[in-house]
């Protein structure tokens, strides 16, 4: 058994082209059947999905420089904030 790229046709592997039929994110697992068949609503939850994601990063960049300029952790080891803005 050998994992191969979702991407590559077995035939195109060494030369690194794309499947024409390729859709970014669809590896063809979604046991719970969460995959709009609707290309328009397919395409939005892909949208809102990075945007979530880039919120994301930008909310743990924030905690990080938080650190950096605090010198002092944002979460305990509890999980628990330590510090607020009040």
């Amino acid at each position: 058994f050998e994992a191969q790229p979702q991407w590559l046709t077995r035939a195109l592997r060494n030369n690194w082209n794309i499947r024409r039929d390729y859709v970014p994110g669809d590896v063809g697992f979604d046991p719970l059947k969460l995959r709009s068949d609707d290309d328009a609503k397919f395409r939005l939850a892909q949208e809102r999905e990075l945007n979530n994601g880039r919120l994301a990063m930008l909310a743990s960049a924030g905690m990080l420089l938080a650190e950096a300029k605090t010198h002092r952790p944002v979460f305990g080891d509890d999980g628990i904030p330590l510090w607020s803005f009040e």
